[in-house]
């Protein structure tokens, strides 16, 4: 069981490390990194829905700044903070993403080892003999 576990390790490692295109590997892994998120960025939105911020929770100290500035009637600086808010969010939500990647990987090695725990032993396979059924103990 170890033995196929490092071999799989082995070869996952091997095949992580093979890079085709050594001219920009520095883009290509940003560019891979980048799909590989892609999928997950709205994975959690099922749970918390189109709520209304109104009576439901309270307004960040960024949101409170932005509606203080419409309501003095300073749109360019309600637009800067309405941008940083929205990088704030979006930055939110990529650490989001990146945990639920992170997450799937794990889940896929643990059923990879769990999938090799579960298959069966071959009975013709090659095994040692105890002590007590070496040679000289005959």
């Amino acid at each position: 069981e170890k033995r196929r576990l490092k071999r799989l390790e082995k070869k996952e490692a091997k095949l992580g490390s093979l890079n085709p295109d050594k001219t920009q590997p520095k883009e290509r892994e940003v560019k891979g990194s980048w799909d590989d998120v892609r999928g997950y960025l709205n994975i959690n939105e099922h749970l918390t829905g189109p709520t209304p911020q109104g009576r439901h929770g309270p307004k960040t100290e960024l949101e409170c700044m932005v509606d203080a500035a419409i309501a003095e009637g300073d749109f360019e600086k309600a637009e800067i903070l309405s941008d940083s808010l929205s990088n704030s969010q979006f930055a939110v939500k990529i650490a989001d993403a990146f945990a639920a990647k992170r997450y799937a990987e794990e889940l896929k090695v643990e059923k990879a080892r769990e999938y090799i725990k579960k298959q069966k032993k071959l009975p013709w396979g090659f095994e040692a003999k105890e002590r007590w059924e070496m040679k000289g103990n005959m």
